[in-house]
């Protein structure tokens, strides 16, 4: 492959990106503000039916979300996350995970580069609870009726 057949195909792949970043831009500015709100609360009340009442913390449902993530883009997670751009200390990581593990929610072993620091990976049981709690989410979404007869959803 020549230089000049690389540059053509990453304009390609940057043009990809600009038009999915151009959907995404608009799919946002059609979202209005109580419709965020909506979605706020439809995601606690699906949390609720899905997940123990220990697990309503914000600390717990961020790392839910980071291992998903996580999951669905293929990147390894690691914690606890002591860079700073965390602001939950290593123990209290460590104590929710510890958690989530004892409920079957994750699995943790040893990172073999780094001292202390653990793999953390969703289970079968994890990734069902979360997809069940986007799922009921969108469901309790689509009821609400918003001005101008647009449907949530």
């Amino acid at each position: 492959m020549t230089m000049n057949d690389t540059m053509t195909a990453i304009r390609g792949q940057i043009d990809t990106v600009q038009i999915a970043l151009e959907t995404i831009k608009q799919s946002l500015a059609d979202v209005k503000p109580d419709q965020l709100c909506d979605w706020e609360n439809d995601i606690a009340a699906a949390r609720q039916q899905a997940l123990p009442q220990g697990y309503f913390s914000n600390t717990a449902w961020d790392v839910l979300i980071k291992l998903d993530y996580a999951r669905r883009h293929g990147i390894e997670c690691v914690f606890p996350k002591n860079d700073s751009g965390s602001m939950v200390s290593a123990a209290t990581q460590r104590r929710f995970l510890a958690a989530l593990d004892a409920d079957g929610f994750v699995t943790w072993e040893p990172a073999p580069d780094e001292a202390g620091r653990m793999i953390v990976k969703l289970t079968d049981l994890g990734k069902a609870s979360l997809s069940r709690i986007f799922r009921d989410a969108a469901d309790l979404h689509a009821l609400h009726d918003y001005p101008g007869g647009d449907q949530g959803a």
